[in-house]
């Protein structure tokens, strides 16, 4: 079917290839500025202007906590900041180094952080992603390795990681392991999750400890228990 942002009147079959190349270009160039485009809801932006080294993020289902997770660590590892925080950032937090994203099970790896992942990732940085080991590579040199919970505590052990992000909540040991990772280079962590399990380990060890604690309401002025946490 004709696109019908390209005239195909009057064109060669050459010309029409040419102007198709072209505006596949031009949707490249939009979606390599997602990043700097976006525009974070009041929650996101107190996330990601966040310093402390451990932030909890609690919300509903859709509520933009995975986007969140994404964003904070594209921005950290390709220095593209969202032209409406700019001026606000902290240059610091702008690090050289390699991450993870880890979800609670492969498919939610693959079909929800992933996705958020790959629509804001700009594609002129992107170098490669391996797909044996869910790996992406970015020209500034950063790598940006998926995880999940399924693979068990030890597939948390290794190298240095500078960013760690949780979506939804894993379990305390797969935490705690993949928190080490963060202790010999200052890095930070961050769980985006649905409170549906109770008072759990989250609760009684970050939660309860924690010295900041924000929360929104919906347009109705009605509070939906949806904030972030940040703890020492």
């Amino acid at each position: 079917m004709d696109n019908p942002e390209i005239p195909t009147q009057n064109i060669t079959k050459e010309q029409k290839i040419d102007l198709i190349k072209l505006l596949d270009a031009k949707q490249q160039i939009r979606k390599d500025q997602n990043l700097r485009e976006l525009i974070p809801t009041p929650i996101q932006k107190l996330i990601l202007l966040a310093k402390e080294k451990v932030v909890l993020i609690l919300g509903a289902t859709r509520s933009g906590k995975t986007e969140c997770l994404a964003a904070d660590l594209l921005i950290r590892s390709t220095g593209i900041i969202p032209k409406i925080i700019e001026s606000e950032y902290p240059k610091e937090f702008l690090r050289h180094g390699n991450s993870w994203l880890s979800a609670i099970s492969y498919k939610f790896m693959r079909d929800v952080l992933q996705e958020k992942l790959d629509k804001l990732v700009p594609r002129r940085m992107l170098t490669q992603f391996r797909r044996d080991d869910q790996i992406y590579f970015l020209s500034c040199g950063c790598q940006i390795g998926l995880k999940s919970m399924e693979q068990g505590w030890m597939a948390f052990e290794g190298a240095s990681r500078i960013y760690l992000g949780f979506d939804e909540e894993h379990d305390e040991k797969c935490f705690s392991s993949g928190y080490m990772r963060t202790m010999d280079c200052e890095g930070i962590v961050r769980m985006a999750f649905s409170p549906l399990k109770g008072l759990t380990w989250a609760y009684k060890q970050y939660y309860l400890k924690a010295h900041r604690y924000y929360y929104t309401t919906n347009k109705h002025g009605i509070s939906e228990g949806i904030g972030i946490v940040h703890t020492p």
